[in-house]
């Protein structure tokens, strides 16, 4: 044999071999094809983008508006179809088998309404995005009908990372106040109520939650634990209407553990209106709910009340009758210019009346948080502390498409909500002292002595029980609200391919906050003389905090989003700016204003002065990309900063010259407060095991910076003397490590469950900003130099624990 030929055989082999591997692999593969339509003309649409979901494979359609993919693995998927100025399809539940050609039909597209993010459906609605680099988890309008728990915040605790306790909900060991809670689009977080939930909307009004643990986007700001956004329901083409009715007392079993005297009353509406004139463009939605309950410890006050219900004009009998009393009011107006346009107003209420001590989670005299139940005055409840808590959100939403590339939504807003702390109804102060109030001061006779020694000049009382039993009263008054206006605007401008999508916008808010917060207010009350007289009001309770601002905040913001054999990344970031407000720039520029120097110098310097305002800013970078691993396996990584703002009375007290708190650990605000930082990491593993199961496993890294604590400074009042304050600062730090796993499970129609696994440890300096203050009382950094005059010679108990000596003083017993 010739030399030239000697390789000839192992190249017939070679041949041979792959033509019989690719026979092989063609047998071992599938394979879709199918047609993409208008609609309307049922023209064929060319250059339509084709993607299997999941995966790197992805197609567009020819001439005839045919397309096919092949050298697919067998297996279930999901194709999604997208072409500019229509709305994409979402074909779900498509099985192949090895050496399957599979024919998927004709699909027909709609145009685009204006949300050009728009999904129909055909099969099963998907249990996980596996393609979205964030960790989200949605509860479906029909899975919180079926909920048993009615309430917001109880729905969410069964997500992984979510946490319900007393204090609020806490979203991956974050603290309650840094979640940020939305309803379509608006922020309902009560910024001075410390809880993160500004408005209680009924689960009759929701059609869907999405509860954001990871990667937070840029749209979002003052929120750095995560996101619970709540849009609520929208009327079809048909009136629905439903209603409820659920108790727990039915008489016989009245006296059962189990009773705790709940009931809960739901009604909500759904329709067109004048549906033949106007086509099913105007639609409205309405909804109500009631819902009450003596909570598990079964003991209410006689009657709970309001004195900002009295103030509306309200019966408090009527709207408090029971000790937890929740009302919920929401209507929704929307019109379809059907082209391109949709017109949106919504309105809510809520009112919630009950005496749950958490429902105001920062106390201006600094109270560190318990379980809601006053145990103190469980003996006489009806002198215990009432917390009424009230909220109004208004808004008008306009969404807009304004060609097939470009859309936009934009809204207005009113957010205001205010809360109430009272003892139980009662006004904040009496016009005239004739009595003691407090319920630590008050000792029935007879009282029992010990040591029973007649010449010790120190004495013990022990007291009855130990509760407030004495017709003493709740210590508290509290006030504030929050009136906040917000404009803000989203628009989305895709490539003509529509892989690329870029995001951008805007938020602007304008707040004005009012906050009153005084302990013992019957201290410096007038007191009748001997003359009949009245003496002067010469101080406002023991300590106070008085004070009403006009702060402004916003953000620019934008994403670019770009898709490419698979690989899905999008990066961005936000840029944040805050304004403390009017009252803060004159107090740092009065140099009566009791204000460190170098606090005073440093606000001058990280400021700048736009207009008649003082500003700061921050940018805040957001990362985040998906990529297959194999079939319907991505992997997902997120990297993003985030912050919140201290929360208000930490940078407003005691910076009115004129006006100066002297009691026992008196604050002083810090002006150059800054807002706490969270960078956060996370990286995880999304599954689609078929149609009817999903797997995801995340590992996440938060990293926390400037958290506010406490520390005691000496500062110069208005006359010049030094005086010790305790004032706010950043310099606490906090970490997070922990891993997700959640496994959801559907059984066709009738059943879907999950199963959820979090472990995390969460490791930091303080568990509050109040931490610190124990420090400062154990080392003595404040000393207290006020007198207690007392009504009589007999000694007691002014505050648990501690023992007094009685002396006289200008004809007075004092201590």
């Amino acid at each position: 044999m010739s030399s030239k030929f000697h390789h000839l055989p192992r190249l017939l082999g070679l041949v041979l071999f792959c033509l019989i591997n690719q026979n092989l692999f063609g047998q071992n593969t599938a394979a879709i094809s199918g047609q993409v339509i208008d609609k309307k003309d049922k023209s064929e649409l060319i250059g339509v983008t084709v993607l299997i979901k999941g995966t790197s494979f992805g197609t567009t359609t020819n001439v005839d508006g045919k397309f096919s993919i092949k050298g697919i693995k067998p297996g279930t998927y999901s194709i999604e179809i997208s072409y500019i100025g229509y709305k994409k399809i979402l074909q779900t539940d498509i099985k192949l088998k090895a050496g399957e050609t599979r024919d998927l039909g004709v699909f027909s597209l709609s145009d685009a309404s204006a949300n050009m993010d728009e999904v129909v459906i055909l099969g099963k609605k998907p249990l996980i995005d596996i393609e979205k680099g964030q960790s989200i988890n949605t509860i479906s309008q029909e899975n919180i009908e079926l909920a048993p728990a009615r309430q917001l915040q109880k729905m969410i605790n069964t997500q992984p990372g979510v946490i319900q306790s007393p204090a609020g909900v806490s979203i991956r060991g974050s603290r309650t106040y840094e979640t940020g809670t939305y309803i379509d689009g608006v922020s309902v977080t009560d910024p001075m109520a410390g809880t993160g939930f500004g408005l209680d909307i009924g689960a009759n009004a929701i059609g869907e939650i999405e509860i954001t643990t990871g990667g937070v986007g840029a749209e979002i700001g003052d929120a750095t634990a995560g996101v619970v956004s709540t849009k609520t329901r929208t009327a079809g083409n048909k009136l629905d209407i439903g209603a409820s009715y659920k108790r727990d007392n039915f008489r016989f079993n009245q006296d059962w553990v189990s009773t705790w005297n709940s009931q809960v009353a739901e009604l909500n509406i759904g329709s067109p209106i004048f549906k033949k004139a106007l086509d099913n463009r105007l639609k409205v939605n309405m909804a109500f709910r009631a819902s009450f309950t003596d909570e598990f410890y079964r003991n209410p006050a006689s009657q709970v009340s309001s004195s900002l219900v009295k103030e509306h004009g309200m019966n408090p009998t009527a709207w408090a009758p029971f000790q937890d009393n929740r009302w919920s009011g929401f209507f929704k107006l929307s019109y379809d210019f059907k082209k391109g346009k949709i017109l949106t107003g919504t309105m809510l209420r809520s009112l919630t009346i009950n005496q749950d001590i958490n429902m105001l989670r920062i106390f201006g005299n600094d109270v560190p948080f318990q379980p809601g139940y006053q145990y103190n005055f469980s003996q006489q409840m009806n002198n215990a502390n009432t917390f009424t808590h009230e909220a109004y959100m208004q808004m008008l939403n306009f969404k807009h498409s304004v060609n097939k590339r470009l859309s936009y939504n934009a809204s207005v807003s009113r957010f205001l909500v205010q809360l109430r702390a009272d003892a139980n109804g009662r006004p904040w102060r009496p016009t005239n002292v004739d009595q003691v109030f407090d319920p630590n001061s008050i000792n029935e006779f007879p009282v029992e002595v010990f040591p029973p020694t007649a010449n010790d000049s120190v004495v013990f009382i022990n007291p009855p029980s130990g509760f407030n039993n004495n017709n003493g009263i709740a210590t508290l008054w509290h006030h504030h609200y929050l009136e906040e206006y917000v404009a803000k605007a989203t628009g989305n401008y895709f490539s003509k391919n529509s892989l690329n999508k870029l995001t951008f916008g805007f938020e602007l808010k304008f707040q004005e906050m009012l906050w009153i917060d005084i302990v013992r207010p019957w201290i410096g009350a007038p007191i009748q003389l001997a003359d009949g007289t009245y003496s002067q009001t010469f101080r406002l309770g023991q300590q106070s905090d008085v004070w009403e601002v006009n702060p402004r905040r916003g953000g620019f913001f934008i994403s670019d989003q770009i898709k490419y054999k698979g690989l899905i990344a999008s990066i961005g970031g936000r840029f944040e700016y805050w304004a403390p407000g009017k009252y803060v720039d004159n107090a740092v520029a009065d140099p009566r204003s009791p204000i460190l120097e170098e606090v005073r110098q440093d606000y001058l310097k990280s400021s700048t002065k736009i207009g008649d305002l003082r500003y700061k800013f921050r940018f805040l970078p957001k990362i985040n990309a998906t990529f297959p691993i194999a079939e319907n396996k991505m992997l997902y990584f997120n990297y993003g900063h985030t912050t919140i703002l201290p929360h208000p009375s930490f940078i407003y007290p005691g910076l009115n010259p004129n006006y100066q708190d002297r009691s026992t650990l008196s604050r002083v605000g810090n002006p150059n407060l800054n807002p706490e930082v969270d960078i956060s990491y996370e990286i995880g593993l999304k599954s689609s095991l078929g149609s009817n199961d999903a797997l995801t496993i995340a590992a996440f890294f938060k990293d926390k910076y400037d958290f506010v604590t406490t520390t005691s400074v000496i500062i110069k009042d208005i006359t010049g003397r030094e005086v010790s304050r305790t004032m706010r600062i950043n310099s606490d730090y906090a970490r997070t490590r922990g891993i997700e796993v959640n496994y959801i499970k559907r059984i066709k129609n009738w059943y879907q469950g999950q199963a959820a696994f979090t472990y995390m440890v969460s490791t930091g300096q303080s568990a509050s900003a109040n931490e610190a203050l124990k420090d400062i009382l154990a080392t003595g950094a404040v000393e207290d130099t006020k007198e207690y005059y007392l009504p009589w010679d007999v000694p007691f108990d002014f505050k648990t624990n501690h023992v007094f000596r009685i002396e006289k003083k200008n004809g007075k017993s004092c201590l």
